[in-house]
């Protein structure tokens, strides 16, 4: 296992790391080991306690970092436990990207030319870990030729549960759209 050590320094600093922790929440780093240490004087602009406070609300409501639990048909399970999501969270948005030269892990030029438009049989379900019942699926049946990033769905809070809706949306620039949408 690798050992990151992430040094934050500053209101710059503290951004950064809000980043980095939304990366970290999504599994872009799970094989790794990660050290943070942060230093910020000015305890007024509120960067650090917004980073601190994100940490608390993503954390140990995701479960699978290596993906042993899956069930073997699918090729990515997540298992999220609603019960653990804290209640300052209000929505937790499914999305999936193909990871594309610089950043794949072999560093294959020829990753960029990929899209969803490539994949079949591309679905989120939902089901109760109790019963295995499958409660909801949904498939994505657009075929995106050029888009490399979809938001598949939203849990969302409805009073003290939850639901589920079906998006579908899709976008270009992988990965790196999704973060700037939503940080």
């Amino acid at each position: 296992m690798d050992k990151l050590f992430v040094i934050a320094i500053g209101g710059t600093g503290m951004r950064c790391l809000e980043s980095f922790t939304h990366l970290c929440s999504i599994g872009m780093f799970d094989s790794e080991e990660i050290e943070v240490l942060t230093l910020d004087t000015d305890q007024n602009n509120g960067n650090k306690a917004r980073v601190e406070e994100l940490d608390r609300y993503i954390l140990g409501a995701i479960d699978d970092p290596d993906g042993t639990r899956s069930d073997g048909e699918d090729d990515e399970d997540m298992f999220i436990d609603l019960s653990k999501v804290n209640a300052g969270i209000e929505q937790i948005i499914i999305c999936c990207t193909i990871c594309k030269y610089p950043h794949d892990n072999k560093k294959d030029r020829r990753t960029l030319d990929l899209n969803f438009g490539q994949v079949d049989y591309c679905y989120i379900r939902i089901v109760n870990e109790l019963n295995g019942e499958e409660i909801i699926r949904y498939d994505l049946k657009d075929q995106y030729t050029n888009e490399d990033a979809v938001e598949f769905g939203r849990l969302f809070r409805v009073g003290d549960s939850w639901e589920f809706e079906a998006m579908g949306r899709a976008h270009t620039g992988s990965l790196q759209t999704l973060v700037d949408m939503y940080t």
